[in-house]
């Protein structure tokens, strides 16, 4: 029996009105980053603004060749530039 994984979007808004994204650390989100593209992340820390992980799947493309990441590579993004699913 085929079993697809479940995908769901986390949107949280704060007092103020601004969206920000509240992670589960340990857990593999797909983001799309306005710059860097498409890859999925496994969270190891976030605040308010940044979250750093690891990329398990794709690559975060750059204007400059020596800065991208790929996998098993650590990266540390603005939250405000993506956009987060769930992969569970």
């Amino acid at each position: 029996m085929h079993n697809p994984k479940k995908v769901c979007s986390l949107d949280i808004t704060n007092k103020n009105g601004v969206k920000h994204m509240n992670l589960i650390e340990g857990q593999i989100y797909k983001v799309n980053h306005r710059r860097k593209g498409e890859f999925n992340l496994m969270v190891t820390t976030q605040d308010d603004t940044w979250v750093t992980g690891l990329i398990v799947e794709g690559k975060a493309s750059s204007i400059l060749k020596y800065n991208e990441c790929g996998p098993s590579e650590e990266i540390t993004i603005r939250k405000d530039l993506c956009k987060f699913q769930e992969v569970n």
